[in-house]
């Protein structure tokens, strides 16, 4: 894991103030700035001012390093949570969407697992750290493993955090959430809608389907993974393996969670490649699929 730079422990302050917008940084300045003018305290070509200037209490003076790095991250967040545009479409993307016949299966909000849903042919992540106690179906556990040695010999690597889990365990960690927002002071209701865009309700989650798994650098998950140079690997390379990151930044309101990169989907490398190339989530994808060929089925295994 990479160490923190500067950078990392300004916006990782910035954050948690729960500052979100840069016009308000820039406001403070301008109000700083005025107060000082207006109470004499500014300072003039050549001289000093006669005692340093204390800002009002609950005003956030930054200086010009953490500004810079505020500002810097601010443009990045905008960046990536822009509005989702159509893709661009050429003669070659429609035809291979009126060839797919079968398409990967969709686990969401309106489309849960069966009653008692179990994936065939489990495997356990043998020889990596914690991967003993983490299983997948075998099909996206031999496509973990290159993607984990591919890694690896570019000098980097993520470990397995949490794969497949049984209804009761989603169950468990769901409830764990509920409780622990109601312990805090929040009411049920308020609590259920705090967790609805961070955890899966139990037969609703894509980890109880086995073909899901939340990597990581260092044994927890943080909205900055795809800072790390873990991160960016998988962003640009998953794809090659038949993973895609299942939520998307931005995407909140087509997938119904919140943007997660360390949440991988094997989906195959054909969708992966697509889905990847056009900046999809999976709901997107399916979309697509079924507008240029109706007759195309979910895969149901």
């Amino acid at each position: 894991m990479r160490g923190k730079t500067r950078r990392d422990e300004i916006v990782g302050e910035y954050r948690r103030e729960q500052i979100t917008a840069i016009a308000l940084i820039i406001a403070t300045v301008v109000l700083v700035l005025s107060m000082m003018i207006s109470c004499g305290r500014s300072c003039t070509c050549g001289e000093e001012a006669d005692e340093p200037y204390v800002p009002p209490e609950g005003v956030v003076v930054w200086d010009k390093e953490e500004a810079e790095a505020i500002k810097e991250w601010w443009e990045e967040e905008e960046k990536l949570n822009a509005p989702r545009e159509a893709p661009v479409l050429n003669a070659e993307d429609i035809g291979y969407l009126r060839s797919v016949t079968e398409y990967p299966r969709l686990i969401n909000k309106e489309n849960p697992l069966p009653t008692g849903y179990e994936p065939p042919e489990l495997v356990r992540l043998q020889g990596m750290p914690g991967g003993v106690k983490q299983q997948l179906n075998y099909e996206a556990a031999n496509a973990f493993f290159a993607l984990r040695d591919a890694m690896l010999a570019e000098g980097m690597s993520v470990d397995p955090l949490s794969g497949y889990r049984t209804y009761d365990e989603q169950a468990n960690i769901y409830n764990y959430n509920i409780d622990l927002r109601i312990e805090k002071g929040m009411t049920p209701e308020e609590a259920r809608d705090a967790v609805s865009t961070r955890v899966a309700m139990p037969g609703y989650s894509e980890h109880q389907y086995g073909r899901s798994i939340d990597v990581t650098i260092d044994g927890s998950t943080d909205d900055l993974f795809h800072e790390t140079a873990q991160g960016q690997w998988i962003a640009e390379n998953a794809h090659k393996y038949g993973f895609i990151i299942r939520y998307l930044r931005g995407a909140t309101d087509v997938t119904g969670y919140d943007y997660e990169p360390w949440h991988l989907r094997w989906v195959g490398v054909e969708h992966a490649e697509f889905i990847h190339r056009h900046n999809l989530c999976l709901e997107e994808y399916i979309d697509l699929v079924l507008q240029y060929n109706p007759n195309a089925v979910m895969r149901y295994e």
